[in-house]
């Protein structure tokens, strides 16, 4: 194999030259080629962080797990369940409360943080691990961000001192500074509590408050709808009533107009305007009358009668309540007989008039013979001369 073409295939190589291998290439591929360049590196960079360096993680404000080197696993145990991400939770028990620790005095001062040394057994050896915690810068865009080293460290001398009674001093004082923020933190969520406690108390009264209400309504609409169920019945009991009324009018209504129209009177109904209502058949041989003619004046009306004063009789009738009766010649040889009377409602109210047509034709016809026969037996009592004996003889003969 070349070893020049290895070397010039090889990105990554210090002696790679992006510029001499593009020749006449262009400044933008250029750039391009520096870019892909400085991210392979990076890439590279990190690689070598976490296969050399000492296993690490980053955990969140709220101590989860956001992302972990290779190695990094062997310090952190799993159990059986729900998964939980949460660092402190998931590390060997041997390195939890140091973690804790390093972990509350990193957000308190802002600062690295690290633990002491700690015997730790994994996978059937004892290793000496130490704790250190960095958080991220606060104008780093990864602020708020804990990286957590797990550094491991050779096992001290038989002959090394102790720790010193600063180091003593220090050691007791996290734990006092670690509960004074436990405790600020629980007095914190004791008042939210208490806030929110208050607040679901007046919500509380005023869901029963509400409930009072709806169950006010409820009982108020329980009652209309018994009202309105009787009020309902009542309705239908009043329904049944006016039916049976309906009905007696219509039988009542179709007998009349079977006797109007029966009858051989001509009858008019006319209203306190003299304005038509109703009429019989019979009446249409008197008052040229039409269906279409209902509620129109009787005086826009043509007749047959030889009676100029018909209307002004009406209203004379309207005004003294009488009755007027009148012999009217229809024609050259008919009669009626014209009666004109108030119409009274059942109340004693005036509704208007009456007219009455008979044909007395008949009638008259009879009194006219009866009249000649009285002057002709008038004239019999008499002394006749020859010649009205003569005419009389003749008369007989024609009778």
């Amino acid at each position: 194999m070349n070893t020049d073409c290895d070397v010039a295939e090889n990105p990554l190589d210090p002696t790679h030259n992006v510029a001499g291998d593009a020749g006449g290439a262009t400044p933008e591929s250029i750039h391009a080629g520096l870019g892909r360049r400085e991210a392979q590196l990076g890439e590279l960079h990190l690689r070598l962080l976490e296969q050399y360096g000492p296993p690490s993680i980053v955990v969140n404000d709220t101590h989860d797990i956001v992302h972990l080197s290779d190695h990094a696993g062997r310090y952190l145990q799993f159990a059986a369940g729900e998964v939980s991400a949460n660092a402190i939770k998931v590390v060997h028990p041997a390195l939890r409360i140091e973690l804790r620790r390093a972990l509350f005095k990193s957000e308190q001062t802002k600062n690295c943080a690290e633990s002491a040394p700690q015997s730790v057994e994994l996978e059937g050896r004892t290793e000496l691990v130490r704790l250190i915690v960095k958080p991220m810068k606060s104008d780093d865009v990864a602020r708020g961000f804990y990286l957590v080293l797990f550094e491991t460290m050779d096992a001290a001398p038989a002959t090394a001192q102790g720790p010193t009674a600063a180091e003593h001093v220090a050691v007791a004082q996290e734990p006092d500074d670690e509960i004074q923020f436990l405790k600020k933190r629980l007095s914190s969520t004791i008042e939210e509590y208490e806030a929110a406690n208050e607040e679901l108390k007046a919500s509380n009264e005023e869901l029963q408050a509400m409930n009072e209400e709806l169950r006010s309504a409820s009982e108020e609409l329980e009652t209309r709808k018994e009202e309105l169920q009787s009020v309902n019945e009542e309705l239908v009991t009043e329904n049944h009533g006016l039916k049976s009324s309906v009905e007696e009018l219509s039988c009542t209504n179709l007998d009349l107009n079977t006797l109007m129209a029966s009858t051989d009177i001509g009858t008019i109904f006319l209203d306190r305007q003299l304005r038509i209502q109703r009429f019989t058949p019979s009446a249409q041989q008197v008052f040229n009358l039409i269906p279409a003619d209902m509620g129109r004046p009787l005086a826009d009306i043509t007749n047959k009668l030889a009676y100029e004063g018909f209307i002004a009789d009406a209203e004379k009738v309207l005004e003294k309540l009488t009755t007027i009766e009148r012999e009217i010649r229809v024609g050259d040889e008919n009669w009626l007989l014209t009666r004109i009377a108030p119409y009274c409602t059942p109340e004693e109210r005036i509704a208007g008039v009456v007219a009455t047509f008979i044909d007395i034709t008949r009638r008259k016809n009879a009194e006219s013979d009866l009249q000649k026969e009285a002057g002709f037996l008038q004239h019999l009592a008499k002394p006749l001369t020859p010649d009205e004996l003569d005419r009389a003889f003749e008369h007989v003969i024609n009778v």
